[in-house]
Formats: C-alpha cells, sequence, structure tokens
C-alpha cells in the first residue's frame, strides 16, 4: 500500500476535509494545533514501532526510545506535547522515569500498562495524566491525542 503524507496550510476546515476522508487513507498535518510532538519511551520495540506508525500516519512527528535510561536526555534537548511510557521497563522503570521527568515538562504523560502493573495501586500511577492497558486499540490511541489539544 502506498501511503502519503499531505501537508495543508494552517487552515482548519482543509484539515477536517482531510480527516474526514479515511477511506482514502489520507494523514495529515498542519501548521496548527492537529500535529503533536509525541514521545514513545518502550524497550518493546515492535510495539513502539506500531505506534510510532499510528501516530505518524495520523500526521504527528514521533521520537521512540528503546532504553529508559535514554529517556531523560531526549526529554530534556527536545519538547512533547505528550510523552508514552511503558512502566515495566530494565534498568529504569517508568515510575521512576516518571518521577525524573514530571517536574521538568510540560507534555501530558501517559502510563502503558498491562493489567498486572495496575495491581500495584502505586499512587505515582495516578499523577499520570492517563493510563492505557495493553492490550489497546487503535481508538484508545487516537484518544491519547486528544489529550494534548
Amino acid at each position: 500500500m502506498i501511503q502519503f503524507i499531505i501537508k495543508f496550510p494552517n487552515n482548519q476546515r482543509l484539515a477536517q476535509y482531510a480527516h474526514s476522508q479515511s477511506s482514502c487513507k489520507i494523514a495529515y498535518s498542519c501548521n496548527n494545533n492537529f500535529m503533536k510532538r509525541i514521545l514513545i519511551v518502550d524497550d518493546e520495540e515492535v510495539l513502539a514501532d506500531c505506534l510510532r506508525e499510528e501516530f505518524e500516519f495520523l500526521g504527528h512527528s514521533v521520537v521512540v526510545v528503546n532504553e529508559s535510561s535514554d529517556a531523560p536526555v531526549q526529554i530534556f534537548s527536545d519538547t512533547f506535547d505528550i510523552i508514552l511510557l511503558d512502566i515495566k521497563m530494565p534498568k529504569v522503570n517508568g515510575v521512576e522515569l516518571f518521577e525524573q521527568i514530571r517536574p521538568h515538562t510540560d507534555a501530558k504523560i501517559v502510563f502503558l500498562s498491562a493489567i498486572s502493573d495496575l495491581m500495584s495501586h502505586d499512587p505515582v500511577l495516578m499523577k499520570a495524566d492517563m493510563i492505557l492497558e495493553k492490550p489497546f486499540s487503535v481508538e484508545d490511541i487516537r484518544k491519547i491525542v486528544d489529550l494534548a489539544k
């Protein structure tokens, strides 16, 4: 399948039209609040790549970091609208990473979690903007973008 990315000028009606043409599989990005900068921090490379592809298809700019210990450098050297953190990662887990970065970013932070992670009742989890349980759907992914409006 061939996929095109069409960049519209800063015009909301054109962007809404592109978004409504889902049967044409048009991904759009605009120089306004439609395009978001998203950071995905997940040691599961396949999952992270799937998320990246979906967000890019929706017209967003995405950076993937597979080593949680590398994430702070990326976060402090760039600006993101949304940060997705897997909870269970080697070296630095998502909760520890959240505590490191939260004071330094205004980004919406979403935890990616298996149901067993939620059983821990860690109070830090409740400070996130959203917790998304694995497995999740494309609709769940789209809800993440709505956080940063």
